[in-house]
């Protein structure tokens, strides 16, 4: 059975929800302290996903991630061996700012919002053919954000190495060309602002009254997932 490894500590705090997303989607699981994966590396090699979620790690002093991706850089090699292993890696919010400046080739960072604030808010966003595995089968999705550094910019203007995962459907913290989540290594690597995993219920949902009353009114089941399930069901189906 497909195996999630979740990381914790040192301010992340979606940890127990983003283990419960996959959780739900068929996956078995296991929350773990960077420390203690730092001690034990190979700890790593159990897990068929690796899953860095949301939260303000060192409270984002240093920038967002940018000290959670330092103390994390000793086990960029087996980050690297891990999706060459054909296995694959998601970082939420908090988690897509520590895996770009952990792993640098991606050359693309994240930068305070154009507005200066911390925008919380369920955001359309897009989604583009870009070969990912996370996003099979999804056009077109709604998620909350959650960030004060969420404003995508590629290292080398113009020039993007990474595919987009995700656009939202307007200019919502001035991102380069609208880039809500990019994908990398083949698909296997989801880098995402949006959090999925806090919309995998439908009654998590902004619209969830309005959904309910339609299905009602049209006599039809109210569905029981979010949008934000498809995302982890399909990492559960690219391992069965």
């Amino acid at each position: 059975m497909a195996s999630v490894l979740v990381l914790s500590g040192y301010g992340l705090n979606c940890e127990d929800e983003t283990l419960r997303a996959f959780e739900l989607s068929g996956f078995t699981g296991s929350i773990l302290h960077l420390n203690d994966l730092l001690s034990n590396p190979g700890k790593l090699r159990s897990y068929q996903v690796l899953a860095i979620p949301g939260g303000f790690s060192f409270a984002d002093n240093t920038g967002a991630g940018n000290a959670f991706a330092c103390k994390t850089a000793p086990l960029l090699e087996k980050v690297e061996n891990f999706l060459e292993e054909d296995k694959l890696v998601i970082g939420i919010c908090n988690g897509a700012q520590i895996l770009v400046r952990l792993i640098k080739d991606l050359e693309v960072t994240f930068e305070a919002n154009t507005s200066n604030q911390y925008q919380c808010e369920w955001q359309d966003v897009e989604v583009p053919e870009s070969g990912s595995i996370w996003m099979r089968g999804i056009h077109r999705i709604r998620l909350p954000i959650a960030h004060g550094e969420g404003k995508l910019v590629p290292l080398d203007m113009g020039n993007l190495k990474v595919d987009v995962a995700m656009r939202y459907t307007q200019d919502v913290n001035g991102s380069y060309d609208r880039i809500a989540a990019v994908t990398a290594y083949e698909g296997k690597m989801l880098i995402t602002m949006p959090h999925p995993e806090r919309a995998v219920s439908l009654v998590q949902t902004d619209d969830y009254y309005m959904v309910r009353e339609k299905c009602r009114r049209e006599n039809v089941p109210i569905p029981r997932d979010g949008p934000g399930m498809q995302i982890f069901k399909n990492a559960y189906d690219y391992f069965r």
